[in-house]
């Protein structure tokens, strides 16, 4: 998954109209194709949906996992390893 498709799957969630506008158009014509304030605009507004890397371990999150990290708090390994302890 790419971070316009990313984008796309998470605008419903965006709170600020402003903010929601400005991720529609960066996921039709790119990220690239935005101003430097569009940019930063849409990169504070959205912080709370990006979650880069895993808090516990390190790894770097795909944009395919990253809702169910923010969601866990932490990488798809560190859940398995957790839920793994929690059964021992």
């Amino acid at each position: 998954m790419t971070f316009q498709e990313y984008l796309k799957q998470i605008i419903p969630n965006i709170d600020d109209p402003k903010v929601q506008g400005i991720a529609k158009l960066a996921a039709d014509k790119g990220f690239d194709n935005l101003t430097s304030a569009q940019k930063y605009t849409l990169e504070t507004g959205i912080s709370d949906f990006i979650m880069k890397k895993c808090p516990n371990c390190g790894e770097e999150i795909s944009y395919e996992d990253m809702a169910i990290a923010i969601e866990n708090g932490h990488c798809s390994y560190c859940e398995h390893k957790w839920q793994k302890m929690q059964a021992e």
